[in-house]
């Protein structure tokens, strides 16, 4: 035990159980090694790193060509996203000029507002003059060099950039850069796509849309519409606020050809975090097959994509969230949805003043604008599923748990989580947590403030320095990493959406019963375990603290049961001295794995299917086990391009293109096939509701659940060559079920 203390007692938010000894307990802070840091020079004084954000972009597409050199100087940016079109989509040779009006505008943003970047000069350097002001603003340059010897280049071509990519590239949209540009087409000039006779229009009640074209990957056109707002800016008296429905632009055409930032976050998985993101970002993008206008000649089903990032971070934008795989079939429409994340998506005080799970309230009034509005867009308003992946599962979890979202959609598919993970425990005082959150930020007597003076002072504090500050209140490294999570409510509340724990609505049946597909990857617990193991200080503190360790990294109370356990089922090689070893990496991930995801997962369909009604809303639980060459294994075990299985989010590379993160695929490769049969097998679960058998197989039934454990067949998605084949396991697993129903 190290005998210092860092901040306030937060064990007592968290723990089903009281803390004594460990809420005295700090470790020494992670030290990032120089091979750590990022891959880019800069001569920012401290004042510019505050006011500044970085922002460079990387062509990937075509690894078999040679990437260009991109030199971005970032002022306000608010012409940035026709640079980031013309680089990471070369293939529109499309004119910018075009984009003028998609892009932005003149109303009041002086000369410098309406310059263009020249496409021909974008792959090179993007200069771009700040909006509204006469005078260059001091600026510094990032340059991103990759070599060109593109014939014998792989995974690893990228990692000098990706950790560079995965803090700055969504910076394309953060705080402030769009301030500068019309959300409405009333000031677009008169050759604008929105204004000529072939534009692209979609009216709905609030008013209409002009969107733009996208190409997909074998190069035709589909349509979107990016940024539309379904909320109004959550800032001032509506921050920690439930969301509040936007004002309507009946009397102008709303400029929806650009994508808006995401919310302000920090995101802890990524070495010396920045924040980035706005405040104002309660935003969604819809995506259609060219061609499909409304619900008189078109009636696709709809996929809502939820993001995931343990309600901390993410993004719902195309570089990261790239609609391009699902729109190439012509089988579905795509919304992704953001809402608010961390502190100011789930603070509470667990009453009036701030009721709490403001961002998955974001989300319902999101599903409520998707079930309105759809069918505008050539959408089946009865053929809604939702999808998330990690916290965005967890979030589909409870959507159809909370009254809030009843009739909203009507399939769900959960991918690597749901409500039953023990980082979705709700906070157990979220009033002491609120008022900790004060503390870090620096309000006086906070300790002793009402609620409502709490969150008035709250309120006066910028975003980006109350996001930047609750990192403060972790225990250990980034431990607990979701810090800010969903809590129940007061039954009396007239906005509820969790009035009573998730996993006490689950056991007791209180939720939509609908068609719904689980499913996870092999090494889940990769995701946090390489961090860890790969960073010696980090491994060190585990090893010398393991039983004050584990149990933060499980969220559990520590207890001499719990840790003897452990070890005798994953580390029964270890010793007192050495209770965790290096050469123990797989087992620590598969300890993670089924603690923080595989269990939970698993205990979801079969709770489900115990008391459902199986033949009406079936469910079913898939395995992708297919290795190809992109993994996130790179970005958690810093750089390190080793294999280390499939790891958490993998699976994602399947369902969307993710430009910010990975090259595509080369055209031909073994790994398209993955993707053309895993977008194929959600497109088909939204339209039946039930998960296609892709090779026979025993189906999760009411009737042949007689054992402790999940008693059905699982689909495993695997590669054997360069061939994808689909295999038939069980899910049975008595000995996994016996030993955590004891601790969760």
């Amino acid at each position: 035990m190290i005998p210092c203390v860092r901040g306030p007692n937060i064990f007592k938010h968290f723990a089903p159980v009281e803390y004594s000894k460990l809420d005295r307990t700090e470790f020494p802070p992670a030290k990032v090694s120089k091979a750590d840091e990022l891959p880019m020079r800069s001569r920012r004084t401290a004042n510019e790193q505050a006011s500044f954000r970085t922002v460079a972009v990387a062509k990937a597409r075509g690894f078999a060509r040679s990437l260009r050199v991109a030199q971005c100087e970032l002022l306000d940016a608010s012409h940035l996203n026709a640079c980031v079109t013309a680089l990471t989509d070369q293939r529109r040779n499309r004119r910018v000029g075009d984009r003028r009006g998609a892009g932005g505008g003149s109303d009041g943003g002086g000369p410098a507002a309406n310059k263009i970047i020249d496409p021909a000069s974008c792959p090179v350097q993007c200069r771009i003059n700040p909006s509204g002001r006469n005078t260059p603003v001091k600026t510094y340059r990032i340059v991103i060099k990759v070599k060109r010897e593109m014939a014998r280049q792989t995974h690893q071509t990228v990692v000098s950039v990706l950790f560079f990519v995965m803090h700055c590239v969504i910076s394309c949209t953060s705080s402030g850069y769009f301030s500068g540009r019309p959300l409405t087409a009333q000031a677009l000039p008169p050759d604008s796509s929105c204004d000529r006779e072939d534009g692209l229009r979609v009216c709905i009640n609030d008013g209409c849309l002009g969107g733009t074209y996208r190409k997909g990957m074998a190069g035709e056109d589909f349509e979107a519409f990016l940024g539309i707002p379904f909320a109004k800016a959550p800032v001032g008296e509506l921050r920690f606020a439930d969301p509040v429905r936007n004002e309507p632009y009946t009397d102008q055409l709303y400029n929806a050809s650009f994508e808006r930032s995401m919310c302000l976050q920090r995101n802890d998985l990524l070495p010396n975090p920045p924040v980035t993101g706005s405040e104002d970002c309660l935003y969604l993008n819809v995506y259609r097959p060219k061609g499909c206008t409304d619900s008189a000649s078109s009636n696709l089903p709809v996929i809502v994509y939820i993001h995931g990032g343990g309600f901390f971070s993410g993004t719902g934008s195309p570089l990261v969230v790239g609609p391009e795989y699902i729109m190439d079939t012509k089988r579905a429409i795509l919304v992704a949805i953001q809402y608010r994340l961390g502190v100011l998506g789930f603070l509470s005080t667990g009453d009036s003043a701030a009721p709490g799970n403001a961002g998955l309230k974001d989300q319902t009034l999101a599903l409520q604008w998707v079930k309105q509005n759809i069918a505008k867009f050539g959408g089946n308003d009865q053929l809604i599923t939702i999808v998330g992946q990690s916290a965005g599962a967890t979030s589909v979890h409870m959507h159809l748990i909370s009254p809030l979202s009843r009739g909203l959609f009507h399939r769900a598919i959960m991918m690597s989580g749901n409500s039953l993970v023990p980082w979705n425990i709700p906070t157990k005082d979220p009033l002491a947590l609120a008022r900790d959150t004060a503390l870090v930020v620096d309000i006086m007597g906070a300790e002793n403030l009402s609620s409502k003076s709490l969150i008035a002072a709250l309120r006066e504090i910028p975003g980006e320095k109350l996001v930047d500050s609750t990192h403060k209140l972790k225990l250990w490294s980034v431990d607990p990493l979701t810090l800010f999570r969903p809590v129940v409510e007061s039954k009396n509340s007239p906005n509820a959406f969790l009035t009573e724990e998730p996993k006490e609505s689950w056991l007791k049946g209180n939720y939509q019963q609908i068609p719904y597909m689980a499913g996870y990857v092999p090494n889940e617990g990769a995701v946090r375990a390489l961090a860890i193991f790969k960073n010696p200080e980090l491994f060190n503190e585990l090893q010398s603290n393991f039983s004050t360790i584990l149990p933060i990294l499980l969220e559990r109370p520590p207890s001499k049961a719990l840790i003897e356990e452990i070890r005798s089922r994953f580390l029964n090689d270890t010793s007192d001295a050495e209770p965790i070893r290096p050469e123990n990496l797989q087992a620590f991930v598969n300890l993670y794995s089924e603690a923080a995801f595989i269990y939970p997962v698993q205990l979801g369909v079969k709770q489900y299917i115990t008391a459902a009604d199986t033949d009406m809303a079936p469910a079913s639980i898939y395995k992708l086990s297919y290795k190809g060459r992109y993994s996130y294994s790179v970005v958690y075990a810093g750089g390190d391009t080793g294999d280390y299985g499939v790891v958490h989010c993998d699976d994602l590379n399947y369902l969307f293109r993710q430009p910010a993160i990975f090259p595509d695929f080369p055209p031909g490769s073994p790994e398209l096939k993955m993707v053309d049969t895993f977008v194929n097998f959600f497109i088909d679960f939204a339209i039946t509701g039930r998960a296609k058998q892709l090779a026979p197989y025993r189906e999760c039934k009411n009737e042949n659940q007689v054992y402790q454990s999940l008693d059905c067949d699982v689909q495993e998605f695997a590669r054997v060559g360069d061939e994808v084949q689909v295999n038939v396991i069980s899910a049975r697993n008595e000995e996994m079920f016996a030993f955590w129903k004891n601790f969760y």
